[in-house]
């Protein structure tokens, strides 16, 4: 097994935030993290002096490849060499170099395969489920020379090494060598089974071939490295096992610090714990509750703003007044035909001018088009559904469309200030009364616009249920309430300012928002319709207990934890009974382990043993004469026989769980066969 980095920066450039490149870091890096192969690969340049340093120092220790990340057509990928086309390499990067400098556009495909003419010569591993992915329709053209695919995080590792239609995942540290970096050492790289790295034709073979791709050396399924000594944990439910002060915690944090790229969602010991007197855990739950409530209502009011933010600037008032004037300089014309001359005769001196047509709506459209198409976690479910092709047609199409309607606006434009100019000339020649301009189509549609506000502001007053939710027990419903009286809408709005003559004209929706504009920002209109209740009951139907209230803040973080990548839990125990963590987190925390890796730590034989876990970490402090506390992990599979540590050590793994779950197997068979037994026996 071999272990490789195929993506770090050592040279800044306009794509990098400041960094200062240091030598000895990279060492540090290679010797830390054992790495056998590690590319060179800084944005749209390759500095041969950088190159030759690194190769100079640290080739004995690594084999190091010469490589470049390109820019290509809105995407990134890595291009890496063999050394033996070293000299060739450097020109065609001098090439990418000047072409970048020039514009700082992206390469097409055309100018980057005339860059790179002989492809079988490189390794080329695109971004793919990662920021600044190359596009499906791109990789296609590569055909056989790329399938390999660098991904950001654990989760896209292991949904790509399953899935049969998608590439050979990798995953690299994609991190800037710079002195501070040590703080920090990245453990995000790849083993590949291979006995010999000396070339990129033996990576090759390897990244051609999920079955020799692995985050674990040991090649076992679904574990990725955790710990800088190469401890390694479960894709799915792992758990940390260890006495009181063994380092559980510890290692939790170590873990999530391992990890900063990756969104982790860290519920820490006690943090569940009600502290206060009961008032005051009851108001902390209700601001809790409130925080919650804001949301919803964000979401439930999000169209209705952008229905406010499309009228909120109408005036009617000017609109009635433009069109009397409009109305009177007709009349005016009729009657005044006397002073009609053969300037005022012309077209063009009462011509109105061309309407541009608006296109917001395709401006969005195109904009909401581009979001479901950029990479992002959820892309796999969306291609399922919709073909990639697909949306790119459309989008081509759209985009197409944009240019068009662009393109008639700027003649119309052009056109308008013509008509302007000829009009302006002839009305300075002739003494005949002229029409006021007014643009009649704005004034019909914004008429029409008030009163479909009206109708829809109507409706969204109605009161009713949103959503019921059954979350583990907890009835949630969250339903609409229409205010009561000023007051109401101000605890809302948290403002001290009078509304009360303004709630007056709340029945009439339109006259009621032209009231308010004179009281309050426009930003905080479409909050003053309607509210949004969210209440929480237990599964009786009644206000939650103490008790309940921290069962349902555990409920709703974990429920939350699902747009996470990772879950760290220390000791859930500390703060719920085992019937509790059995009946309900058990399902919850087992459903999580089956999308993303979760890692809890306990002392408690309901998670530790009834949990199922797939792995089992084992946590022991360790004190040497005349040193400092240290800590030793041993890790296995929940059914091991033995666990073990990085240096081979190991322990019993019945001996690990009796004592850390049961406090030794003489309390368990105490327990077991003479107090529950009598229990049982009793009746």
């Amino acid at each position: 097994m071999k272990k490789i980095d195929l993506h770090i920066h050592t040279v800044k450039t306009d794509s990098d935030a400041d960094f200062i490149f240091s030598l000895d870091t990279l060492g540090e890096y290679i010797k830390q993290r054992k790495l056998d192969c590690v590319a060179i690969t800084n944005h749209n340049t390759f500095v041969e002096s950088n190159f030759k340093e690194i190769s100079d120092k640290y080739g004995a220790s690594a084999t190091i490849l010469p490589g470049i990340e390109v820019d290509l057509e809105g995407g990134h990928i890595l291009v890496i060499s063999s050394i033996d086309f070293l000299p060739d390499f450097i020109k065609k990067c001098q090439l990418v170099n000047l072409k970048w400098n020039a514009s700082k556009t992206p390469l097409t495909f055309s100018e980057f395969c005339l860059i790179f003419d002989d492809l079988n010569r490189y390794l080329f591993i695109p971004h793919y489920k990662k920021d600044k992915a190359l596009r499906e329709e791109l990789i296609k053209l590569f055909g056989k020379h790329i399938f390999s695919g660098e991904v950001t995080n654990l989760k896209q590792f292991e949904v790509c090494k399953k899935n049969p239609s998608m590439l050979v995942p990798v995953v690299f540290s994609d991190c800037r060598i710079s002195a501070d970096l040590t703080k920090n050492l990245p453990i995000s790289q790849t083993y590949i089974d291979a006995d010999i790295i000396t070339s990129i034709a033996q990576i090759k073979l390897c990244l051609g071939d999920k079955s020799k791709v692995f985050l674990d050396p040991s090649k076992a399924p679904g574990s990725f490295g955790v710990l800088e000594d190469g401890t390694t944990a479960s894709t799915g439910l792992t758990v940390i096992m260890g006495e009181r002060s063994s380092g559980k915690t510890y290692t939790l944090n170590q873990i999530k610090s391992n990890f900063p790229n990756m969104k982790i969602k860290y519920i820490k010991q006690f943090e569940l714990i009600e502290l206060g007197t009961e008032e005051e855990n009851k108001e902390k739950f209700k601001k809790l509750l409130s925080g919650i409530q804001a949301l919803e209502s964000e979401e439930y009011l999000d169209k209705f703003k952008s229905t406010i933010n499309s009228i909120v600037d109408i005036n009617v008032d000017t609109n009635e007044k433009d069109l009397e004037k409009y109305l009177g300089s007709v009349r005016k014309v009729a009657f005044e035909t006397e002073k009609i001359d053969v300037f005022s005769k012309t077209k063009l001196y009462n011509e109105v001018d061309l309407v541009l047509e608006m296109h917001n709506d395709l401006d969005k459209l195109i904009t909401s088009l581009q979001d479901i198409i950029s990479p992002s976690k959820y892309t796999s479910i969306i291609e399922k559904y919709l073909p990639k092709e697909q949306l790119d047609n459309l989008l081509k199409e759209l985009l197409e469309q944009f240019r068009l309607i662009s393109l008639e606006n700027k003649m119309k434009t052009i056109t308008n200030e013509i008509i302007l100019s000829t009009r302006t000339d002839l009305q300075f020649k002739s003494s005949a009364p002229m029409i006021e301009r007014i643009d009649i189509k704005k004034l019909i549609i914004e008429s029409q616009s008030i009163t479909w506000f009206s109708k829809i502001a109507n409706s969204i007053c109605q009161e009713k249920r949103i959503r019921d939710d059954d979350l583990y027990g907890f009835k949630i419903v969250t339903s609409t309430k229409k205010f009561a009286n000023a007051d109401d809408v101000k605890g809302v709005l948290h403002i001290s300012a009078s509304l009360k003559d303004a709630f007056k004209l709340y029945e009439e929706p339109y006259a009621y928002l032209c009231a308010l504009k004179e009281k309050i920002s426009p930003d905080m209109l479409y909050k003053c319709f309607v509210k949004v209740e969210y209440i929480v009951k237990n599964q009786y139907g009644f206000d939650v207990s103490g008790g309940e209230r921290a069962e349902f803040n555990l409920v709703r973080l974990l429920n939350d934890a699902y747009t996470c990548d990772m879950v760290l839990i220390d000791e859930p125990e500390s703060s719920f009974d085992n019937l509790f963590l059995a009946s309900k987190i058990k399902n919850l925390i087992k459903d999580l382990a089956e999308k993303m890796p979760v890692i809890v730590s306990t002392h408690n034989n309901t998670i530790g043993a009834s949990f199922f876990p797939n792995r089992v970490l084992y946590t022991r402090r360790f004190i040497a004469p005349g040193k400092s506390p240290d800590f030793q992990i041993y890790s296995g599979g929940f059914l091991d026989t033995v666990l073990k540590d990085n240096k081979g050590n190991e322990l019993e793994n019945y001996s690990v769980y009796m004592n850390s779950l049961e406090g030794g197997e003489n309390q368990y068979d105490e327990r077991k066969g003479k107090i529950y037994a009598a229990v049982k026996n009793s009746r």
